[in-house]
């Protein structure tokens, strides 16, 4: 396979595209140009705070340039979305999509045990349909036109509905084009010279986008990619055999220098200490920290990046559940840190929005 198959068409898109009108389809969508901070004490890993984006996750990003594609570039008029997620794309799109009906399709064991993040969703107004299956939508060898579950249902829905249209974050191509256009050129914005990249599996569309534009301007900077291990309780993540669900997974194993599994106990640890940071948090955030941690010794680098991917106020039950599994410690005894960077995140996330307003008047 041409590793740079993808490069490739992401690049006809940057031909194509008016670059000036897709970021502030972005900006107005209150999604893009986080924060880049130091997120280890001796200043050797920096994170972007993709929770301060208006969707409260890095997916507000995915979802605005799927919609570009869609509606700016094609006069998209539909009367119904339909939408595949482990939770934060479904999200971005019920806060984000105004004038169309949306429906959502999750697996049930996500909408049981994390059911913070499905209020948040409902607030949206949008359908919730349930199938069987792990926390991530999966589709196994053999069942891409079936209805046996979440992805596949989405996608022939919209094949045989002319008025519905699939936001298919799995195969659309907006996804990593979101990254190759937005976040890794803040990245080369806010750094000079990063010596390594490193993000965690979900769609692969963030690591592939940025990948490919850093990749493009130093050949010579590392790409990770971390995956999480088999039967984990990191949500928005896919392990080796859940990840067969992303058209993207091809390409992103073979951009990969490196692929890391990252553990549980290592992914909790990493958020917590986040926390103890007052870095607000998600569990992904965890797997991203404790693999930029290993690979920043390992390089004995000054320059590692990754991504918070989103923070912890929408996890609340989950890790109620699954902290005392994973790490023996009851939820209580942070219960008064979490509340803290809840109103911490809320509050940098209304600054950012509004900055971004102010700048796109």
């Amino acid at each position: 396979m041409d590793v740079f198959a993808l490069r490739k068409k992401l690049e006809k898109l940057d031909e194509r595209i008016d670059k000036d009108k897709y970021k502030n389809h972005f900006s107005s969508l209150g999604v893009g140009s986080t924060q880049l901070i130091s997120l280890s004490s001796d200043r050797r890993i920096y994170g972007k705070l993709e929770y301060q984006n208006n969707t409260e996750s890095v997916k507000g990003r995915t979802f605005a340039s799927i919609d570009y594609l869609k509606r700016g570039m094609n006069e998209l008029e539909k009367e119904k979305v339909i939408t595949a997620s482990s939770g934060n794309f479904a999200k971005s799109a019920s806060y984000l999509l105004e004038d169309s009906d949306l429906e959502v399709c999750m697996s049930e064991k996500t909408v049981q045990e994390n059911q913070r993040q499905i209020e948040k969703i409902k607030e949206g107004q949008a359908k919730l349909s349930q199938f069987p299956g792990g926390y991530c939508p999966s589709i196994r060898e053999g069942e891409r036109v079936k209805r046996g579950t979440a992805i596949a249902y989405a996608r022939t829905w919209a094949e045989e509905h002319s008025r519905v249209e699939n936001y298919d974050q799995y195969a659309d191509i907006g996804n990593p084009l979101a990254h190759y256009l937005t976040t890794a050129e803040e990245i080369l914005d806010q750094t000079e010279d990063p010596e390594a990249f490193v993000t965690a599996l979900g769609t692969c569309g963030t690591f592939l986008g940025a990948g490919h534009k850093l990749k493009e301007v130093d050949e010579g900077i590392k790409l990770v990619a971390l995956i999480p291990e088999e039967g984990h309780h990191q949500l928005g993540l896919r392990s080796e055999e859940e990840l067969g669900a992303s058209e993207f997974i091809d390409e992103a194993r073979n951009l990969a220098d490196e692929i890391h599994i990252i553990s549980d106990k290592e992914a909790y640890e990493g958020m917590i200490e986040l926390w103890k940071r007052d870095i607000p948090a998600g569990i992904s955030s965890g797997t991203n920290y404790a693999g930029a941690s290993r690979i920043s010794e390992e390089l004995d680098s000054d320059s590692v990046i990754t991504l918070v991917p989103d923070a912890q106020e929408s996890y609340e039950g989950f890790l109620k559940e699954y902290l005392p599994q994973i790490l023996d410690k009851d939820f209580e005894q942070f219960e008064e840190m979490y509340e803290s960077l809840n109103q911490k995140s809320e509050r940098e996330r209304n600054e950012h929005i509004q900055t971004l307003s102010e700048e796109n008047r």
